[in-house]
């Protein structure tokens, strides 16, 4: 059962914008005192964020909003949604951007369309590549390590 999803770049649709930032980041099953979480992490692994309770979430979930500057960026309030996947999955996939959750879900037809991402369970950024920022604008859908 994967326990990690990293975001690669090929991953983020569509692949410019604020999505990217994204790249090299990770969803990945925490287990803590509290219970088992979904987690945000970037990409050295700090959590960015976790789901609440005791217990993971059912597919769909939001996480809950952050504030963070990604690569050196204006901080920004993130919106990050999972729409499919699971632990048991060797993707996870949903829709992020910097908008709320009401854009993310297009409740409104005018809004524009959200960020998307693909991670997928053992397929991340080396972490010992040489190239690190090459390789995390490479990995813009997520994919889990087992």
């Amino acid at each position: 059962m994967p326990t990690i999803w990293t975001i690669p770049a090929n991953g983020i649709t569509p692949p410019s914008g604020s999505g990217m930032d994204l790249v090299g980041c990770h969803i990945a099953i925490v287990n803590d005192a509290f219970g088992q979480h979904y987690a945000f992490e970037f990409p050295n692994t700090q959590i960015a964020v976790q789901t609440p309770g005791s217990t993971l979430p059912p597919i769909p979930f939001n996480f809950p909003t952050f504030n963070t500057a990604f690569k050196g960026h204006t901080a920004k309030n993130w919106y990050i949604r999972v729409t499919s996947g699971g632990p048991t999955a060797q993707q996870m996939a949903g829709q992020a951007g910097n908008n709320s959750f009401e854009v993310l879900e297009r409740r409104n037809p005018t809004d524009v369309d959200p960020d998307t991402f693909t991670a997928q369970a053992g397929a991340g950024v080396d972490p010992d590549d040489d190239d690190k920022e090459k390789g995390k604008e490479a990995a813009a859908s997520a994919s889990p390590k087992q």
